[in-house]
C-alpha cells in the first residue's frame, strides 16, 4: 500500500461523477454527503473499495429507489456508510456471511 493523507470529499466526489450516469440509468437517486474529514490510507485500495460497495448497492437496489453515501465521526475515527433502499440479504443467506 501506497499510504498517503487526502480529503475523502476529493474521491467521493470522483466516485459520485463516475457512478451518477449508472445510477441515472437504473433510475436510483444517488447521493454522496459532502465530509470534511482527511484520511491516511492507499487512495487507489480505498477508491476501488468505495467503488465496489456503492457499485453494488445500486445494482441490487430496484428502479426508483435510492443510495445515500456518507462518513461519520466515531470514537475510534472515522466511518464510511453505504445506504440502499434495495431488498438486503435474504435472511436464509445471513448465517452464511457471520
Amino acid at each position: 500500500p501506497e499510504l498517503t493523507a487526502f480529503a475523502l470529499d476529493d474521491l467521493l466526489q470522483q466516485l459520485r461523477i463516475e457512478l451518477d450516469p449508472l445510477a441515472k440509468e437504473r433510475g436510483i437517486d444517488l447521493v454522496f454527503v459532502k465530509t470534511s474529514h482527511y484520511v491516511r490510507s492507499d487512495r487507489r485500495l480505498l477508491r476501488r473499495l468505495i467503488q465496489n460497495l456503492v457499485s453494488n448497492a445500486i445494482k441490487y437496489t430496484p428502479a426508483g429507489g435510492k443510495v445515500r453515501v456518507g462518513v461519520g465521526a466515531t470514537d475510534n475515527g472515522i466511518e464510511l456508510w453505504v445506504a440502499d433502499s434495495g431488498p438486503g440479504i435474504p435472511a436464509a443467506d445471513r448465517p452464511r456471511g457471520s
